[in-house]
């Protein structure tokens, strides 16, 4: 993201007209404005409201303000790819407000203007909730390794349902609330074009209808992630099929399904077997270095057995399991709860894979 301080003379790219002004003051989207080696330009008023600052306090400042907080070296690695790409989506960053508090966020910008200065457009969505919400599970996962084979059954399940509980709660107010407001916003925008004649105006509503655009997107991404609505709409294998065509799209990975499932799992059972199966890309995509990934969905001893096959780099399953590899200990405790249990087959440089099995209580055709 853009740091530093503009210095005098140091003329920006973007400039600030009625209807810029009018979008920033409407839109219930948190939007700041800025060069990419100087200061902030402008910023929505659900910024200033979501940080506690008036725009006297924010606009010809360093977005240090901010005191923004990036994983490792994020931030040379985000102004190489602003530079070079010219957008970077859903990067997770923290701001600080005024009072001193602290909120996650993802950020997805554009680069509006190259040259000196480079001027950019950046879209927040606050994640703070959900960011605290993933905190507190870990915390707890660490501390159920340590309770009795039987009290950890009755808390895992409770707080796998909680989990699911919560992820549902947020999926629906992104639905309903963020989504349907950007989608009201998009309209507004579109409307605002039919009166506007003037190329600098038509350029800077550009620049804010892709940013609005990135920001449905990205909270398009993050209710699938949440909680994929054709899960419950069309079953198991829908729902991994789904997620195995978004790994294809995003990584470029070679992705196969052989599902032959003549019932549906109930629910509880259905929706333990796709996040065991989403745990298992989520480490394909981050760890195996894999150009192919397969996976098969089957009937077997009453319940479902699924199989994730991918042919990466491969790693050393008992040290993935031990307590510091949450992933994969999610993975068996989901499955525990329901009687089930994952085996997990990997050699160094050969691939891995994981079995997943759960007596699924099949309903009828």
């Amino acid at each position: 993201m853009f740091t530093g301080y503009r210095s005098p003379g140091h003329a920006s790219r973007i400039r600030r007209g009625p209807h810029l002004a009018a979008l920033l003051e409407a839109s219930p989207a948190m939007i700041v404005l800025g060069d990419l080696d100087g200061p902030i330009l402008d910023a929505s008023r659900a910024l200033l409201e979501m940080t506690g600052y008036r725009t006297d306090e924010l606009v010809g400042h360093s977005i240090e303000r901010l005191r923004p907080s990036w994983p490792g070296d994020r931030p040379p690695e985000i102004v190489r790819r602003l530079r070079v790409e010219g957008r970077v989506h859903d990067v997770p960053a923290q701001i600080r407000t005024r009072g001193g508090d602290v909120r996650d966020v993802v950020v997805s910008a554009t680069l509006v203007s190259e040259g000196e200065p480079a001027s950019i457009v950046a879209a927040l969505t606050d994640v703070t909730s959900l960011r605290a919400t993933e905190r507190r599970l870990a915390h707890n996962l660490e501390r159920l390794q340590r309770l009795s084979a039987e009290r950890e059954h009755r808390l895992v399940r409770r707080l796998v349902g909680a989990q699911e509980a919560e992820r549902r709660r947020i999926a629906a107010g992104i639905h309903d609330d963020s989504l349907q407001v950007l989608g009201a916003v998009n309209v507004a925008l579109f409307r605002l074009r039919r009166r506007i004649h003037e190329a600098a105006a038509l350029e800077t509503l550009d620049d804010a209808e892709e940013s609005v655009q990135l920001a449905m997107i990205g909270l398009r991404k993050l209710l699938f992630d949440l909680h994929p609505a054709v899960l419950d709409q069309e079953g198991i294998v829908a729902a991994v099929t789904a997620s195995l065509d978004r790994l294809a799209d995003e990584t470029g990975i070679v992705t196969r399904l052989h599902a032959s499932l003549t019932r549906e799992p109930t629910p509880e059972r259905r929706t333990t077997l796709y996040r065991i199966v989403q745990e298992a890309l989520i480490n394909v995509r981050k760890h195996a270095r894999a150009s192919s990934v397969e996976v098969s969905i089957v009937e077997e001893r009453g319940g479902v057995r699924i199989t994730v096959q991918d042919d990466g780099v491969g790693f050393a399953p008992k040290a993935a399991l031990r307590p510091r590899g949450l992933g994969l200990v999610s993975m068996r405790e989901r499955a525990q709860m329901l009687d089930g249990h994952v085996e997990v087959e990997s050699t160094p440089g050969e691939g891995a894979r994981v079995l997943v099995w759960v007596g699924a209580e099949l309903r009828g055709s």
